[in-house]
């Protein structure tokens, strides 16, 4: 599987200095849905880059919605 250029896409460190947007034009080389395996929260996930991935989930939130966490 591909892995993200970030060392973590959501974090805002990585757009101190600015849109990252050579990482992110790697990113969309990829194709629309990157997994990103995320270190601080150990839990994998798919980052979806491209508009065509982001259209179809926000027209279908039943499939991509999380699980809700018990406390």
């Amino acid at each position: 599987m591909t892995q993200c250029p970030f060392h973590h896409p959501l974090d805002l460190d990585a757009y101190r200095e600015g849109m990252p947007y050579a990482e992110l034009t790697a990113l969309r080389a990829q194709g629309s849905l990157v997994w990103f395996e995320d270190e601080k929260s150990g839990k994998p996930y798919w980052l979806a880059v491209k508009q065509d991935a982001l259209d179809f989930i926000s027209r279908n939130p039943s499939l991509f919605s999380s699980p809700l966490e018990g406390p």
